[in-house]
């Protein structure tokens, strides 16, 4: 029969550190005289691992001496990396091809992130070996097959990467902040991460660590609790796309006009991309138009019926669920006749018959952007441009929101900052109406 255990608990003690002037606070624990310590960045925290040994101690539960915390609180000496291959593994068949691109993304960055604070030289190949080791289409065997300084990489996530057990609230807490930076990959700088980039990093590493409670590799969540009361204003997440990000109208005509190359196929790019200024389609949903979904009359306005997206070269529903039919004006038209022909099937396929390729296209648009003098455009560039023209022109926001897709409310929280008005005509409006009001004549 083991021997009974002395564990005595302080009080939480704040300090500041010297250099920073951070305040942390403390715990202090003993266990059969020997002193333990945790410090975590917010009161709360420091109560609630405070509560925990408290509650283990009146249980009764025996403290590990290599740790001096609860011998129930182990959790499982897996290292991060696998528990990432783990909750993709289980999730993946579950999954829109997106939706897997985008959880391996955040996955293998958060891999790279959950490291020892004495983590140094990060390999270079770090990412590619990553997105084969994690992705559980690839698995290990391929990501040695692939990558040629594999056991570099494998030798340094070894030595500096946490085992899951080591995610506590206080690795948790910086691998969060951590998020908010990418590393720029030709010469090791970090640059913050757009707001909304950032929210959905954030969420999908919260879900991986949830997955690893969930399945016992860790006692409980240590991920931080999100603040409570009103955000501050650097805080607050800004979804308008702002008029210094747009491209005008010269400068996107000027981008299509050097698009084409001597590769027979940039010519597909070139149309896919004219579909995305003249038509304001999200790019998916051009890379899925077939001939039978668009009317291309001789004269006038034509049609297209917006019916599926093509995300990773497999169709699926559009981002919303629904479809839709988009009038497209006449110069648009001409140009998918002279495209099209008499062809049937999918609209936009390379010389070798396969889906145009969105990183393709990408590539495509950077060299003709950099060719016309442009700054960087992507795809959306053509139809953020699209929206923001035809509301000025006139068009009533509703229809303009119908045709691309969106709610009135969505629309507006993308676009309303791009929206410009004639603010001499509305002081005249005003100015009449508040001379109404006032009795005096619509002439003084």
């Amino acid at each position: 029969m083991s021997r009974p255990q002395k564990v005595l608990i302080d009080e939480i003690r704040t300090r500041k550190t010297r250099v920073s002037k951070a305040v942390r606070h403390r715990v202090r624990w003993t266990v059969d005289g020997k002193d333990w310590e945790r410090t975590f960045p917010t009161k709360a925290q420091a109560n609630e691992f405070r509560s925990r040994l408290a509650v283990a101690r009146s249980d009764g539960e025996r403290f590990s001496a290599d740790t001096g915390e609860p011998e129930s609180w182990g959790g499982s000496d897996s290292p991060f990396s696998n528990v990432a291959a783990n909750w993709l593994a289980a999730e993946w068949s579950t999954w829109a091809s997106k939706s897997r691109r985008s959880a391996l993304e955040v996955a293998v960055e958060a891999t790279t992130l959950a490291v020892s604070t004495r983590a140094t030289g990060i390999p270079g190949s770090i990412y590619d070996y990553l997105k084969l080791r994690l992705n559980p289409d690839h698995g290990v065997k391929v990501a040695r097959r692939e990558v040629e300084d594999w056991r570099k990489v494998e030798e340094w996530l070894r030595r500096y990467g946490l085992a899951i057990r080591d995610l506590d609230s206080n690795a948790a807490t910086r691998l969060r902040g951590d998020l908010a930076y990418k590393r720029v990959r030709h010469n090791g700088a970090r640059e913050m991460r757009k707001p909304n980039t950032l929210i959905r990093y954030r969420n999908t590493t919260h879900q991986l660590i949830k997955f690893a409670v969930e399945s016992g590799d860790l006692p409980s969540d240590p991920w931080p609790a999100p603040k409570k009361g009103r955000k501050r204003v650097a805080e607050r997440v800004d979804h308008s796309i702002k008029t210094d990000e747009l491209i005008s109208p010269d400068e996107a005509l000027a981008v299509i006009a050097h698009i084409p190359s001597t590769q027979p196929g940039s010519v597909v790019y070139q149309v896919l991309t004219e579909v995305l200024l003249y038509a304001g389609l999200r790019p998916s949903e051009a890379l899925a138009l077939r001939r039978e979904d668009v009317d291309l009359p001789e004269d006038g306005w034509g049609l297209l019926r917006v019916r599926r997206a093509l995300v990773d070269g497999v169709e699926s529903a559009t981002k919303t669920g629904e479809t839709r039919d988009v009038p497209i004006p006449p110069a648009l038209v001409m140009r998918l006749r002279a495209h099209c022909g008499d062809a049937t099937g999918p609209m936009f396929l390379t010389s070798n018959g396969t889906p145009a390729d969105p990183d393709n296209w990408r590539r495509v648009l950077r060299r003709a952007a950099k060719a016309a003098g442009v700054a960087s455009v992507s795809p959306y560039s053509f139809r953020h441009l699209h929206a923001s023209q035809i509301v000025n022109a006139g068009v009533a926001v509703p229809e303009a929101a119908r045709r691309l897709g969106h709610t009135v409310q969505t629309f507006m929280l993308h676009y309303w900052k791009v929206i410009s008005g004639d603010a001499d005509s509305a002081n005249q409006r005003i100015e009449r109406l508040i001379n109404f009001w006032l009795g005096k004549p619509s002439g003084d």
